[in-house]
């Protein structure tokens, strides 16, 4: 992850900052990016 937009989830602040910072891999998620999707795995992160 290398930066977000987070329109209406604002508790996944924290967590994407994280993540970003980390260099989090969300490779897994290449086959349905969904928005739930990826906040489901921000917030596992967390």
């Amino acid at each position: 992850m290398v930066g977000a937009l987070l329109v209406g989830h604002a508790d996944l602040a924290t967590p994407a900052r994280r993540a970003i910072e980390e260099g989090l891999d969300f490779s897994l998620l290449l086959a349905a990016p969904t928005c739930p999707a990826i906040a489901e795995r921000l917030r596992a992160h967390a």
